[in-house]
């Protein structure tokens, strides 16, 4: 499936949806390949995305309802103020989309164990829950893989519980 020039969508369906991307504006839906598409809405049902190294969109990958997972490899994520996720660099440089992503509940950083995961939160007042080995939630969004987090600016609370660490660190910011 080729969107050609424009700026396209493809929805998913209600039922549980495998996205992976693979370059920019390409990778497979539920074993249809793609490219060319900047903003995919999954719809409901509980997703898997994989964003590989590379992979990303130029628009909106909105995850829909359900209980969605963004599986990240090797990109830095930040949470905007606005709750969406941007994934590398936001487009100002390599390895970005300048895309954002919205409705997942879970974070998983791949686990290949020659990368470091970071996710940077925004000024909003953060709470992080740090309950595993580089694992727990920000803001109710639950992570697991993720080795660095930075609280940027804000009044943010962090919690450590006794089972908590990061193999990274914790950076608390301005606020």
């Amino acid at each position: 499936l080729d969107g050609g020039a424009g700026f396209d969508r493809l929805n998913g369906n209600s039922a549980d949806n495998d996205l992976t991307l693979t370059g920019l504006n390409q990778g497979t839906l539920d074993k249809v390949s793609f490219s060319n598409i900047e903003n995919i809405y999954l719809q409901g049902g509980n997703d898997n995305v994989t964003i590989e190294n590379g992979g990303g969109l130029s628009g909106l990958l909105d995850g829909g309802d359900g209980n969605n997972t963004l599986i990240v490899d090797n990109h830095p994520i930040t949470i905007g103020e606005d709750g969406k996720i941007i994934i590398g660099d936001g487009g100002s440089g390599s390895g970005g989309s300048g895309g954002s992503y919205k409705n997942f509940q879970n974070i998983k950083g791949n686990n290949s164990g020659n990368q470091t995961n970071k996710i940077t939160l925004n000024s909003n007042s953060n709470n992080v829950s740090i309950t595993g080995i580089n694992s727990g939630t920000v803001d109710g969004t639950a992570f697991t893989n993720i080795s660095d987090i930075n609280l940027s600016g804000g009044d943010d609370n962090a919690i450590i519980s006794a089972t908590g660490s990061l193999s990274g660190t914790l950076k608390g910011g301005e606020g």
